[in-house]
C-alpha cells in the first residue's frame, strides 16, 4: 500500500515495512536488515517524522 503523492503513509505501510525488517533480523539476514535500514534512513523522509514510532523500532534493529 504505497502512499500517493504527498500523502502521509498510513500506519499499515510502516507496520509492513517494520515486520519485513524484523523477520529478516530474526532469520539472521543481516545484509537484508542493514540494506533496508540504510535505504529507509536515506530515502524515506516520512520515517524521520516517526509519526507511528517505527523509526525508533527499526533503528533499534541495528543494535542487534
Amino acid at each position: 500500500m504505497e502512499p500517493k503523492g504527498n500523502q502521509d503513509p498510513p500506519f499499515e505501510f510502516w507496520y509492513g515495512r517494520y515486520i519485513y525488517v524484523l523477520a529478516a533480523s530474526a532469520n539472521g539476514e543481516r545484509k537484508v536488515v542493514d540494506h533496508r535500514i540504510e535505504y529507509y534512513r536515506t530515502t524515506d523522509k516520512e520515517l524521520d517524522k516517526d509519526k507511528w514510532g517505527f523509526r525508533a523500532k527499526i533503528l533499534a534493529l541495528l543494535k542487534k
